[in-house]
């Protein structure tokens, strides 16, 4: 018999299924619903457990699942529901653990016996298939559009059956007991004030949507857009030329690095589908009332916003990027992203000279594209003669080099030496990124003015070079730390070294910097070595 489930088992069926959008045709709205009897790790989607644990337990992997680890587990956690003031009454309490117990120990074997044979249904097919309840009514829960004739995909039909026919066999009371035991035995390890925070923290990132809306109706500007994305071609030219230039590369490695950079997809601006008032209306007609927050309500909101934040992207124009996001190189999707958000002041403005720019967002886009390789495991595979040995010998170069800055606070009685490996990546991309944008900045400037290059009023004593350095310092300006834990983040956490270091390290290795403000040799930074780099042959 197909029946509409109540409250307690659509919150089941929300934490043992998983649900997804899977984009079908790009351009279109079609897609299908992506069905799954995921039981492990969906427990960590409702309570942000971490990866590694069922239910609030160890993976049978990693630890055997006894009768008496479950048992001691369910009585932790009705001693927290009895300091809450819950009285249950001792004759129930046996049978409310032993029916657990067997409810568990199903969900495991269930787990253990998975399977994975993809097959595309419509709901009424679904339906016959596994008739324990009405699947329309509960994708349409995150679906309001579902019909009948809906297409889904079914990662495998035999666990969707296997979990339904557990669900429909266990007794009444032992879903909400589920539910209630495993959030009271939760409750007891975690401060729920961030839980509450962390759902906060995630209803604004929506409402970002709201904010990009109304700051483009402001800000936004197509000529400045295709300016940065021009000086992003130029830098494209450069990086090739770079290539060509290094004799440490075998040709055949070359012509692979070429390729793969030539594939990365350049994102500039904004995403144009944020400027549709109807669009972003309705996005917002599914945001939760303030008296219906909860994690529940908070699920089903990101569920249905991530499927049309998905959409807007198939429909729209994929070279754009949501306007108020961080710059960045995307690895999984291979694209550099380059929001409206920082082609602004410090790091750019059409009026202002060729330093300024070039120093600033033109570093920025330089980068980025380093980040295409900026580790040893980027290289080509199946590259030819020593070229993977070469390149780990010049990354090693970084990791010494920043590993060996020690930062002392005498205020606060701390010395801290940062982690050159872990930080490794971002100097190596801070240091290529600077030398690559600079020849790209000498050859605009010999472009446009030959070996006169105008002066900037009011700064007269400063020499063109001298100013592509300075506006290069100043994207880095901010407030240091002044607490411990900020400093130990800043040193042993982030992937970025601190913005002192990370300015002064990199100059110190660019011998364009030290002509440009004539530091003697061996001075603080001027020094004989380190001479880290990449990419040979940049001026």
């Amino acid at each position: 018999m197909t029946v509409n489930p109540s409250f307690t088992e659509l919150v089941v069926h929300t934490v043992l299924y998983s649900y997804e959008y899977n984009s079908r045709d790009k351009g279109s709205e079609n897609g299908l619903i992506g069905i799954r009897a995921s039981v492990a790790g969906t427990y960590k989607v409702l309570f942000n457990e971490p990866e590694g644990v069922l239910f609030g337990f160890p993976f049978p992997q990693t630890q055997k699942l006894t009768e008496s680890l479950l048992r001691s587990k369910l009585e932790e956690a009705l001693k927290t529901v009895e300091k809450l003031g819950f009285d249950i009454a001792k004759s129930g309490r046996e049978q409310m653990v032993n029916e657990l117990i067997k409810f568990y120990r199903q969900l495991v074997q269930m787990y253990e016996d998975r399977s994975h044979e993809p097959v595309n249904l419509t709901i009424s097919e679904l339906r016959r298939a596994a008739p324990t309840y009405d699947w329309k009514y509960l994708i349409g829960v995150h679906l309001p559009e579902t019909t009948e004739e809906t297409e889904v995909e079914v990662n495998s039909l035999e666990d969707i059956k296997a979990l339904s026919k557990i669900l429909q066999e266990a007794p009444r009371d032992v879903l909400p007991n589920f539910l209630f035991l495993n959030w009271a035995r939760h409750l007891s390890k975690r401060d729920v004030s961030r839980e509450r925070l962390g759902c906060r923290r995630r209803l604004l990132h929506y409402f970002s949507k709201l904010t990009e809306h109304l700051a483009l109706g402001t800000i936004r500007s197509t000529s400045d857009v295709e300016d940065v994305r021009n000086i992003g071609k130029e830098m494209r030219h450069i990086f090739h030329e770079i290539f060509d230039a290094n004799t440490w590369l075998e040709p055949e490695t070359k012509t692979k690095l070429k390729q793969r950079f030539d594939d990365i997809k350049h994102r500039y601006g904004y995403n144009t589908h944020a400027l549709d008032r109807e669009l972003v209306e309705k996005f917002y007609d599914w945001v939760p009332t303030p008296e219906k927050w909860n994690h529940m309500s908070m699920m089903r909101f990101e569920e249905r916003a991530n499927w049309f934040v998905d959409r807007m992207d198939l429909l729209g124009d994929l070279n754009y990027e949501p306007a108020l996001d961080l710059n960045a190189f995307n690895r999984n999707n291979e694209e550099i992203i380059i929001p409206l958000a920082i082609i602004t002041p410090p790091f750019y403005h059409p009026a202002w000279p060729l330093e300024f720019n070039y120093g600033g967002i033109g570093e920025i886009i330089g980068h980025e594209l380093t980040h295409t390789f900026d580790d040893v495991s980027d290289m080509p595979p199946g590259n030819v003669g020593n070229d993977t040995d070469e390149y780990k010998e010049k990354e090693q170069c970084f990791t010494d080099q920043f590993g060996n800055v020690v930062y002392s606070n005498p205020r606060l009685n701390i010395t801290i030496q940062a982690d050159g490996f872990k930080q490794h990546k971002e100097t190596i991309a801070d240091n290529n990124g600077l030398r690559a944008t600079w020849r790209a900045y000498k050859e605009k400037r010999q472009k446009l003015y030959g070996r006169n290059p105008p002066k900037l009023p009011g700064l007269q004593e400063f020499t063109n070079d001298q100013l592509f350095f300075l506006a290069h310092t100043q994207v880095e300006c901010g407030r240091q730390p002044t607490i411990y834990a900020q400093f130990r983040y800043h040193w042993i956490v982030a992937v970025h070294p601190v913005g002192n270091v990370r300015i002064n390290e990199k100059l110190k290795s660019f011998d364009s910097f030290a002509n440009a403000f004539k530091c003697k040799l061996n001075s603080t930074m001027n020094p004989t070595k380190p001479d880290c780099r990449i990419w040979r042959h940049y001026h």
